[in-house]
């Protein structure tokens, strides 16, 4: 069965409303963009340029082919440097320190840091071998004061022997002359 030829003018008509349906089903999809959560949104216009809006989270509109979204990642992520550092004592300071600097040069790109922790803390080889030194230098001066002491010790005990010893003999010529008598 032969089907019948449209005449030109309802062809022409037909192109038309295919493409027209075309751009608006394009346009009804790609119109809308989301934003998730932790992130947040600028606009590229390509007439204009960037937008000064910043977009949050949800669903958003654009004109397919003029805007473009740019979606970044805001959510406050720890970032490990490795360090050595002089000792425990120091890690409040230094921690104040690096706080400050941190803070003022991350205000510089409109960066809030909300924390700056130190989690861990290696030391150098200096300041290593420097507490080995300084630990076997107290453990010679206990061990010499424990000497000393001992020393002290012995020579109470042999005071305390020749009392005792004096005393014996003492009672012995007092009893060899008890007996004579």
């Amino acid at each position: 069965m032969k089907m019948p030829n449209p005449p030109p003018a309802a062809a022409g008509r037909l192109v038309k409303v295919g493409l027209l349906g075309g751009t608006a089903v394009y346009a009804a999809f790609n119109n809308l963009y989301n934003v998730e959560g932790g992130h947040r949104a600028i606009v590229f216009n390509r007439l204009e340029g960037i937008k000064d809006k910043v977009y949050p989270e949800g669903t958003h509109f654009m004109i397919p082919w003029f805007e473009r979204p740019i979606i970044y990642y805001v959510r406050a992520l720890p970032n490990l440097v490795e360090s050595t550092s002089g000792s425990h004592d120091l890690q409040m300071a230094v921690g104040r320190e690096i706080r400050k600097i941190l803070t003022e040069r991350a205000n510089n790109f409109n960066i809030a840091l909300d924390d700056v922790s130190i989690t861990s803390l290696s030391f150098g080889k200096e300041f290593t071998h420097a507490i080995e030194a300084k630990q076997v230098v107290v453990q010679e001066a206990e061990r010499a004061k424990f000497i000393v002491e001992k020393v002290e010790q012995d020579k109470r005990s042999a005071i305390i022997r020749a009392q005792v010893d004096r005393n014996e003999l003492h009672l012995m010529i007092l009893l060899i002359e008890v007996q004579s008598i």
